[in-house]
């Protein structure tokens, strides 16, 4: 094994100085800044759900009123409603200026629907308690070009998976561990290694392309 050293002092000296930088810098973000913002949902003006004025209402969730289906607002609320029927408090907006429809379900008040509490910060709808006079187009609108059955699928194959996003985190960890292990101490072996099977398997892929060939698309001469 050959010992190596730094061949170039000046590179050396630049990458830790953009390391000490970068350190500064995410140190000053921290300090001087608000990282919780980053993650906190806003409603219909703009303003932080569970921060300043809102502080007692963390969650976003969407008001839908009778009269304007298609029109959904922002709004901040203490807990997101489970059924229909629910009812529960907000916070008004420029645009829903009486906070007592929140308490009302149906005509004077809101449209009320299931929903998921996602993060622990917004009330996602659950399409199995949608009202049947609710056009699913308003929510799909909620979320851009995703649509609202396609946002919740994706919440459940996450939920159902945690475990396997888990175990697929500390195998790459694993794996990584073990490449730079077996780089360090046995380069010669691993780089011979991988030229060889990349070419047997190269190898083995155009035979296996020649006899499906053969098999599947023969041609038939008079």
């Amino acid at each position: 094994m050959v010992n190596r050293k730094c061949t170039d002092v000046l590179f050396w000296m630049l990458f830790v100085a953009s390391l000490g930088f970068y350190g500064f810098t995410c140190f000053y973000g921290w300090k001087n800044g608000n990282p919780t913002k980053l993650f906190t949902p806003v409603d219909g003006d703009g303003k932080y759900c569970g921060i300043d004025a809102n502080k007692d209402f963390p969650l976003l969730y969407y008001m839908i009123e009778p009269e304007s289906k298609m029109d959904p607002k922002a709004i901040c609320v203490k807990s997101c409603p489970v059924e229909q029927a629910d009812t529960f408090e907000c916070m008004k907006t420029s645009r829903m200026g009486d906070v007592a429809k929140c308490s009302k379900v149906g005509k004077g008040g809101h449209l009320g629907y299931g929903t998921h509490t996602v993060l622990k910060r917004f009330c996602m709808p659950n399409l199995e308690k949608l009202p049947a006079e609710l056009d699913t187009k308003a929510l799909d609108n909620l979320v851009g070009s995703f649509g609202l059955d396609d946002i919740q699928e994706n919440m459940e194959d996450i939920q159902e998976a945690q475990n396997l996003y888990i175990y697929t985190f500390f195998t790459c960890i694993l794996v990584t561990v073990i490449y730079a292990f077996m780089i360090y101490y046995f380069a010669g072996v691993v780089v011979w290694t991988g030229i060889i099977t990349t070419g047997a398997g190269l190898v083995l892929l155009s035979i296996w392309l020649q006899l499906y060939h053969d098999n599947n698309f023969k041609l038939t001469h008079e």
